[in-house]
């Protein structure tokens, strides 16, 4: 196809395709993105970041999606009974609080469905808002507790993943009890504030790199940032030669230290596709303005 409406249309269509790929040229920031999703494009060599020949492993076999929880019938000890398993139509996507506001850390919300995870892994609960942030776009998965209003004790929330339908599942412990609460319960949340602070100064600080990245006059394409430490990086589509890197890193230190002496406060806007380009740098979204609705 010439044109999607967006990027995560193109990964789809890549992953839907690629168990009947036989040879076929991609860009490299492509590739990066579709080995990040199903680990197969690399094989973990290195790659380039213009383009690469693809081929279909011989042993690709095309991935499927495994339930993120499978639902008990049964009361968890002590506990409201657990939402029952199919039947009940899809959930609903999770309202995420924190994209509004990166320092919410308490919360109220309405359980939707207790799970207890396949293989015995512990319980997955699904709410209908939450101030924890799921683990993605770089960025490590909050933890904290949930607790049944009117008291009880807490349940250790220890995993956060959002799934390609927006719901989000907070994970307790790996083979751990299972809450004291049921669907339609109403529970309080408590994010742990230290790690969610240093994680969002992490990943603010890859953002940073991009605009310094332009103020020292880069024309390079962001393609990943990795926001776990140790080794938070951002990632860049394109080649410097070894005078360019050692011209480079002076003045991209310059315009981060310059940038952070400013203290520049950080807003959250939400924003009609069509004036992405009047709010990032141009060299943040993609080329193409069809894949950002324009």
């Amino acid at each position: 196809p010439a044109y999607f409406a967006n990027e995560r249309t193109l990964l789809n269509w890549l992953r839907a395709t690629l168990s009947s790929l036989a040879t076929r040229f991609m860009p490299g920031r492509s590739i990066f993105l579709l080995d990040e999703l199903i680990g197969v494009a690399s094989g973990g060599r290195p790659v380039s970041l213009q383009k690469l020949h693809v081929s279909q492993p011989s042993n690709f076999k095309a991935p499927t999606k495994a339930p993120a929880a499978t639902v008990k019938q049964s009361a968890p000890p002590g506990g409201a009974p657990v939402a029952a398993g199919g039947g009940g139509g899809a959930l609903p996507a999770t309202k995420l609080l924190y994209q509004a506001n990166t320092y919410l850390f308490t919360a109220e919300a309405t359980v939707l469905e207790v799970g207890e995870k396949a293989g015995g892994g512990g319980w997955a609960v699904v709410l209908d808002e939450t101030c924890f942030h799921a683990q993605g776009g770089g960025q490590p998965a909050d933890t904290g507790t949930l607790t049944r209003a009117g008291g009880g004790a807490a349940w250790a929330v220890r995993m956060v993943k959002k799934d390609g339908e927006g719901v989000v599942r907070h994970d307790g412990e790996p083979g751990g009890p299972a809450p004291n609460f049921g669907a339609g319960d109403t529970v309080s949340l408590a994010v742990d504030e230290p790690p969610r602070r240093y994680n969002a100064r992490v990943h603010s600080a890859g953002h940073l790199i991009d605009v310094a990245m332009t103020q020292a006059g880069s024309t390079l394409r962001p393609t990943k940032g990795y926001h776990f430490t140790p080794g938070a990086y951002v990632e860049y589509e394109g080649k410097l030669e070894a005078s360019e890197r050692e011209a480079l890193l002076p003045k991209l230190q310059a315009a981060m230290d310059e940038l952070i002496a400013r203290a520049v406060p950080s807003t959250v806007q939400t924003v009609d596709a069509t004036a992405l380009g009047d709010y990032c740098s141009p060299n943040t979204i993609p080329s193409d303005p069809a894949l950002w609705g324009k």
